[in-house]
């Protein structure tokens, strides 16, 4: 038909001109823009991009903060983006910028829609040196950060594509710190993009099925680690109780103060996902969330186990977890989760100005050898008629310290549960948060976990 062509040849000449669309009212019935921030679709729900003065507007917050800025809005002052030693203000109706102190002039002024301050994408794309392109066909703003971030717009979960092929995250993602192989068969990415966030990232059968945050500096859409429980569960719309559709099944999950694993404040349901949120009691906040594929989780070895919010994963993680790992290497498994903890726990300690543990191997052979037997022996505590208390394992073994600390537990379905029950128990955490300790080993067997700790001679 002579008017596609004539449509194909003013996209042609469009794209050669990247985002400057003199003839933007010509476009403005066709499908809407799409912004992708370093491979991944940017949600703008309440306010779609637009064009104006042949220049892509878009909301700013949902873009800046997938491009890792700290926003802040007044609707006097304006916006203030912040990342790193870069700082952007902007202004409503005023075609004028200020980075770092300095004037930059805009071709189009930003301007409010219905609430939402919208800006010139290239402008802010292009001050912090990220490359913009713009896809015709696909009506796509595309930006790329001048380093490739850790992972998925990592730090809001919310937007982290489950589903994702992890061929494609090998090609868009940066590389992980480290990658192991978890509980129920998981390969986790794990990312620390700073000393105070802890992410990783989970493939199963090649699909992005899960991911995880904890620390500061993350979010869930709304929800963010400084929200008290009771904020948290406002941030999500939801209560400790939640029903979940999944094909022509519904799941209920209890997280009442009543059920057996507290650490849980809720199982919120999300697009494509479910939201466990765990909860540290003691500092009254937020602790983490999990993010993790609804028919994945309800489908897979432990995690269908389900009765009382996540509580038969404690009582019956043991067996779910061997059965789902028959087909990996599981002393790597068990090793890879101890190390794991080592992590969690020198996080914990970062979160407060608290030195940091070393890992000891020495410390971590004892603290395997005690799994172990827990396991084999179907026992569980700290004093063991053949080895004794935690300190005589770890003079039997040749560590040579000035004191010791020990946490045990047993029945949690993973690293991640394991260590945030530790965190929510006054004894454990006092434990893992005692300045005096220097170095630890932790081991897992089965569904027993064992963290020793040791003052350094």
């Amino acid at each position: 038909m002579p008017g596609r062509r004539v449509t194909a040849s003013l996209a042609a000449w469009l794209s050669v001109l990247g985002l400057v669309l003199p003839w933007g009212a010509l476009v403005l019935a066709a499908s809407p823009i799409t912004i992708v921030v370093d491979g991944v679709p940017v949600p703008t729900p309440d306010v779609p991009p637009v064009i104006e003065g042949g220049r892509v507007l878009v909301p700013i917050r949902f873009v800046a903060e997938a491009m890792g800025f700290a926003v802040d809005w007044d609707p006097h002052l304006g916006a203030e983006l912040k990342q790193g030693t870069t700082t952007i203000q902007l202004f409503p109706g005023v075609a004028a910028a200020r980075v770092n102190g300095r004037a930059v002039y805009l071709d189009v002024a930003p301007k409010i829609v219905s609430g939402r301050l919208l800006v010139p994408v290239r402008f802010v794309a292009e001050a912090t040196g990220a490359r913009v392109a713009w896809d015709d066909v696909s009506r796509s703003v595309t930006i790329a950060s001048p380093v490739a971030p850790p992972g998925p717009v990592a730090r809001d979960l919310a937007t982290v594509p489950l589903g994702l092929p992890e061929h494609e995250a090998q090609a868009l993602w940066a590389e992980p710190r480290r990658r192991f192989t978890g509980a129920f068969g998981i390969r986790w990415w794990v990312y620390e993009p700073d000393d105070r966030l802890y992410l990783r990232f989970g493939f199963y059968q090649g699909k992005l099925v899960a991911a995880y945050a904890t620390g500061e500096g993350w979010r869930f859409g709304q929800l963010n680690p400084t929200h008290a429980p009771d904020q948290a569960l406002r941030a999500l719309g939801v209560t400790r109780r939640t029903t979940v559709q999944v094909s022509s099944s519904t799941y209920t999950f209890d997280c009442s103060p009543r059920s057996k694993n507290p650490d849980v404040l809720t199982v919120a349901p999300a697009e494509k996902g479910l939201a466990v949120v765990y909860a540290d009691w003691i500092d009254n906040r937020t602790a983490s969330v999990l993010f993790v594929d609804r028919e994945y989780f309800l489908s897979s070895g432990g995690y269908s186990r389900l009765s009382s919010c996540l509580v038969s994963l404690v009582t019956y993680g043991a067996e779910a977890k061997l059965e789902e790992l028959q087909r990996v290497e599981l002393q790597e498994v068990y090793r890879e989760e101890a190390y794991t903890l080592f992590e969690l726990a020198n996080l914990e300690r970062r979160l407060r100005g608290i030195g940091p543990l070393r890992w000891d191997e020495g410390v971590a052979a004892v603290a395997e050898g005690h799994s172990r037997y827990m396991l084999e022996r179907d026992y569980y505590g700290h004093w063991t008629p053949d080895t004794g208390g935690p300190c005589d394992r770890l003079t039997s073994a040749g560590v040579r310290f000035r004191g010791c600390g020990e946490n045990i537990a047993m029945g949690y379905v993973d690293d991640v549960s394991v260590h945030h029950g530790w965190m929510n128990s006054p004894g454990h955490r006092e434990t893992i948060l005692n300045p005096r300790l220097d170095a630890m080993g932790a081991g897992v067997a089965g569904a027993y976990y064992t963290e020793n700790f040791i003052i350094s001679r």
